[in-house]
């Protein structure tokens, strides 16, 4: 399956919004509360959040497309974003990378992993970096499989409950 990636306009909001939200509750239906997850996707993902993201010049969405009718998942990187055990030189953030679930376990995740790495190398970026629940076990066995490596450690508040998450970097130039 051959991944096609467009990167989202603010036109496209209602399709992202609801991409995040279907996204995110596949992703850990089961292994966080329901209404903690909706709390937070009612907060990060509402539509004032999200547009001020798009019309962030430091921000990018991208959708990924495999030629069938709408995308299969998104991606959002971070220009100007560091983390302060990640060391000097410049450094993109992969904030969000999420796919459906009909689409997993197909190789798509890969070319989107692909994909952020050459965006951050056109930067000029030395390192791609992103968080990760420590509780994601799948997502972290596909970060290190990407050759990425745990660096330290980051709070993720999601409304009133803080997880310990993950960071991890990987060499993109240098």
């Amino acid at each position: 399956m051959k991944a096609e990636f467009k990167q989202v306009t603010a036109d496209e909001l209602g399709i992202l919004q609801r991409l995040c939200r279907e996204t995110f509750l596949a992703a850990y239906a089961g292994q966080i509360e329901m209404q903690e997850m909706l709390d937070y996707l009612d907060d990060a993902h509402s539509s004032e959040a999200l547009l001020q993201e798009l019309t962030d010049p430091d921000v990018a969405y991208f959708f990924v497309y495999t030629g069938k009718e709408g995308p299969a998942g998104f991606i959002m990187l971070r220009q100007s974003h560091t983390h302060p055990n990640l060391g000097p030189g410049k450094a993109v953030l992969l904030n969000r990378i999420y796919l459906l679930p009909d689409y997993w376990g197909r190789g798509l995740a890969a070319q989107m992993m692909d994909f952020c790495v050459e965006r951050a190398r056109k930067a000029g970026a030395i390192w791609l970096w992103l968080q990760v629940w420590q509780e994601n076990r799948r997502a972290i066995a596909f970060y290190e499989k990407c050759r990425f490596e745990h660096f330290g450690f980051m709070a993720f508040k999601m409304k009133e409950v803080v997880h310990e998450d993950w960071v991890m970097k990987r060499q993109v130039n240098g």
